[in-house]
């Protein structure tokens, strides 16, 4: 595991240092990354890009850095909206960190690119049927609580229609108490 994560790093560095060589040369990293959105990268350099954000995503993911992966993802989307490698990974990443709804969106994106996406379909299975857990969880939840509310809420009201006739009985006089001869 540590050797292939070794391998992938290098593997990422090595087209790392391919990308740099291909973009003209500019001294400022900073403005490098400032105008990789504005600068259109075609050819060669795109297909190289998006291998690097693949790599790179792909070794965030050993990592467990699952926002990085969705960063490179990200990265790889804007260059190329159809990548399946890229929905496929992002998706792995939503699914872990619990955003299930935007992992099966991800999977379904998979599937609208390369319908035949076994991985794809079970992913989107897995996904729905997480889902469908997570509803049920949540009705329960629910109606307990409504439930113990409608307790709570009769008891409550019980209580103050007692109090009610308890305190519309105030201040009359009892059969006994009116027979009570005059006390002076």
């Amino acid at each position: 595991s540590n050797l292939r994560l070794t391998k992938c790093l290098k593997t990422s560095r090595r087209l790392e240092s391919t990308r740099q060589k291909i973009r003209p040369r500019i001294c400022d990293s900073h403005l490098i990354k400032n105008l990789m959105p504005i600068v259109k990268v075609e050819g060669e350099a795109r297909t190289t890009q998006i291998a690097i954000h693949l790599n790179k995503a792909l070794c965030q993911q050993k990592l467990n850095d699952l926002d990085e992966v969705k960063h490179s993802c990200n990265e790889v989307l804007s260059l190329d909206p159809n990548n399946v490698k890229a929905f496929f990974r992002r998706g792995q990443a939503y699914f872990t960190l619990g955003e299930i709804e935007n992992a099966l969106a991800d999977f379904e994106s998979c599937r609208r690119v390369e319908p035949e996406n076994k991985a794809a379909l079970n992913q989107i299975t897995i996904c729905k049927q997480k889902l469908k857990e997570y509803h049920e969880q949540e009705k329960k939840r629910y109606k307990n609580m409504f439930t113990k509310f409608s307790t709570a809420d009769r008891q409550t009201a019980d209580e103050l229609n007692k109090n009610a006739e308890d305190f519309a009985n105030f201040g009359e006089w009892k059969e006994e108490e009116r027979s009570h001869s005059i006390t002076k």
